[in-house]
């Protein structure tokens, strides 16, 4: 018997447990980021209070699942622009599995679960992801973190759209089917990825499940050519979608339909589907993502939105993202190098004489405007890229000196970059100053219409840039350190993804701003309960507060709204009904809008609110006794528009009634019984053939 110790070799981590570690640490740093909102008693809800989930989603939630815990699934929404669809359009989202979350839940702790559950599940299938790829655990679950934290998607959480999180949660599971599809095509991977394209569509958001679809697309044909089964892989792909399609069929027609008739039927014009596309100058948010301000403790004043206009991953992302582009997998990470540039020229839109031939040539690109939400895409490849690239690293491949210089010299330029505006805005008229002038001329800057325009202001300006320059400069100096010391410490390369870590939560944890969601407009309430009646109101604040009080308003907050009802409330604020649209301004009454039972006008008076009440509002349902026939929209208004017109007499119609009505005038009675989101009850007697006319809009 030998002498000699037997070495035991140390057993591997079985798959299974690491990714188990990786999920619980997933879910440990969510719970951590939404803490405050996830345990929190009361209320409190996770967005900004002036968002689109205080002044929409949470409207549309309350409504639609308090009917649906009664056994109704509203088809209709009666309280908004005197009636609209309610499940045909896609952002009521009723049919979405994760949504049911809301007949459990309080309406409040509901929106805060789903939002941290689509972001945990963001990080989670790009962890999947790479680890398919053969992504060293802790690679793969930086790559999570970058892509759930990243400016692209977190600030979505700070500007309330609550859909496009639930979209776009789905996005890498979708490039992790077609990676597969394309590596051994099977039916179990085009069955998932069918549901996974269904749970897309069921989210809620069109254009992000049209924009991954054009992703995904574009990412199958450049691969395709390495394919070893190519056949079987297009038909997988082709499959995929397929399923998808059918499987979400029931909210797709539907919304197809409803969109169908709303104002973006036939797609929208150039000018507006040009607005919300990615500013060049916004690159540098890469590196530095308050350059323009960052909302919570400066105004922004760079164009458009910085949600829409963020492309941020850390300082640290972005230089791992181009070691994994320099040395990682070659052909795996050129494709998807070629993927970000492709979506981000996508996301320039208007700013690259692509975008024409895309608006009038390729079906889709002229239904949406805010063609920068193709850097959500794009920043998710560049995470990946990150990913490798801290893989790379992890695997023994020390940092290149190309690297250590790269970032040395982005250091310099950063700090120097710092100093030089520091000085500049110092001068009331100097470069600085010129410079933003020139920016608020382009008239897509919305701190000029806030009046942000005092040389004061301009001067602050300079210094946060100058500040956040500065930041960023410091990073990548504490990261060239790191790097060095990750050419001899294996302890280093572990460090520098930490710190990568660490940029995106502590960019993110600034974001979570929250309001209260539970609030009632109480003096409302009072005014309406001692004003009882059936007619509606024109409530500029919160209009979609109207669904949530079973209150009847004449306008409301939503994309799609119906093109003959837009038309019409253009008309009566003296603008061209063949360009109405959703962002319509209320600044009138007009004699018409009796119509539509308007009866109380609210309108705001520097801090305090003006109340008006319209001279007479028609009833619900009245019998009218003539009819005028006209041909087209056009004549329609200009009959309409004539002082003598008189709704409660004259019904215009755009082809002839086969009804012969009576002559002696002796019209009878209606009378509205009872209605809801589904149908209504009317009482009615007539004594001839009279009109019955319903002061709702339709569909």
């Amino acid at each position: 018997m030998s002498n000699q110790s037997q070495v035991k070799k140390k057993k591997p981590i079985s798959p299974h447990v690491v990714t188990g570690l990786v999920i619980v640490t997933l879910v440990a740093v969510t719970l951590v980021m939404f803490a405050k909102v996830l345990f929190a008693t009361g209320d409190i809800t996770i967005s900004q209070p002036h968002g689109d989930l205080a002044f929409h989603y949470a409207h549309l939630r309350q409504f639609g699942f308090e009917e649906l815990r009664k056994g109704n699934l509203p088809l209709w929404n009666p309280y908004n622009f005197s009636g609209m669809p309610f499940v045909g359009f896609f952002q009521s989202a009723m049919f979405y599995p994760p949504n049911m979350v809301h007949l459990i839940l309080p309406l409040a702790a509901a929106i805060n679960w789903t939002v941290a559950l689509h972001i945990f599940l963001s990080g989670l299938f790009v962890c999947l992801w790479s680890r398919r790829h053969g992504f060293h655990p802790a690679a793969s679950l930086l790559a999570g973190f970058l892509w759930m934290f990243s400016g692209p998607l977190f600030m979505h959480v700070y500007a309330g759209h609550l859909t496009l999180l639930c979209t776009m949660a789905w996005a890498p599971m979708i490039m992790l089917c077609i990676d597969e599809m394309l590596k051994k095509p099977c039916g179990t991977w085009a069955l998932l990825g069918g549901l996974v394209v269904a749970m897309q569509v069921l989210a809620g958001f069109p254009q992000c499940f049209f924009y991954t679809a054009v992703a995904g697309l574009i990412y199958f044909c450049l691969r395709i050519a390495n394919a070893s089964m190519r056949a079987r892989a297009l038909i997988g792909f082709a499959v995929m979608y397929a399923l998808g399609v059918g499987m979400s069929s029931v909210q797709l027609i539907t919304g197809i339909e409803a969109a169908g008739e709303s104002v973006r039927a036939g797609g929208t014009t150039f000018k507006y589907a040009a607005t919300f596309s990615f500013p060049p100058e916004n690159f540098i948010t890469l590196l530095v993502p308050g350059f323009f301000g960052n909302m919570t403790n400066f105004p922004y004043w760079g164009r458009c939105f910085l949600w829409e206009m963020c492309l941020f991953i850390g300082v640290t992302g972005f230089f791992l993202a181009i070691y994994g582009t320099i040395a990682g997998d070659r052909p795996t990470c050129r494709f998807w190098l070629c993927m970000v540039i492709i979506l981000l020229i996508l996301a320039l839109g208007a700013h690259t004489p692509l975008f024409a031939p895309l608006y009038r040539y390729v079906p889709g690109f002229n239904c949406f405007r805010g063609m920068s939400k193709f850097i959500l895409p794009a920043s998710l490849f560049l995470c990946m890229l990150a990913g490798a690239g801290f893989d790379t690293m992890l695997k023994n491949k020390k940092p290149s000196r190309g690297l250590l210089l790269i970032v040395l010299g982005t250091a310099i330029c950063l700090g120097t970059g710092a100093l030089c505006i520091k000085y500049m805005s110092a001068r009331d008229e100097g470069l600085w100053s010129r410079l933003m002038k020139a920016m608020y001329e382009l008239k897509e800057c919305y701190a000029d219409l806030l009046g942000y325009t005092s040389p004061s202001f301009f001067h602050e300006a300079g210094v946060f840039a100058s500040k956040s320059l500065l930041v960023s400069s410091g990073i990548c100096l504490f990261l060239f350190m790191l790097l060095l010391l990750a050419r001899h410490f294996k302890v280093a390369v572990y460090a520098v993804g930490v710190l990568a870590a660490a940029e995106v939560i502590v960019f993110s944890s600034g974001l979570r701003a929250t309001f209260d969601a539970g609030i009632e407009n109480r003096s409302l309430r009072r005014f309406l309960d001692s004003n009882p009646g059936d007619y509606r109101i024109m409530y500029p604040f919160n209009p979609n507060h109207a669904m949530c009080m079973r209150i009847q308003d004449v306008w409301g907050y939503e994309a799609l709204v119906l093109k003959r009802y837009a038309a019409f409330m253009a008309f009566t604020q003296g603008k061209d009904p063949n360009t109405a649209c959703a962002e319509l301004s209320m600044r009138r009454y007009h004699r018409l809008m009796s119509l539509l039972r308007l009866r109380f006008i609210f309108v705001p008076e520097g801090n305090a609110v003006k109340i008006m009440e319209s001279p007479s509002y028609m009833p619900h349902v009245c019998l009218v006794p003539e009819t005028r026939v006209v041909k087209g929209a056009e004549e329609v208004f200009e009959v309409m528009g004539k002082p003598d017109f008189d709704p409660r007499k004259v019904v215009v119609l755009e082809s002839p009634s086969h009804l012969v009505l009576g002559k002696s005038r002796a019209l009878g009675t209606a009378r509205l019984l009872d209605f809801t989101t589904d149908h209504m009850t009317i009482e009615a007697g007539v004594a001839e053939p009279a009109i019955l006319l319903v002061t709702d809009a339709y569909s």
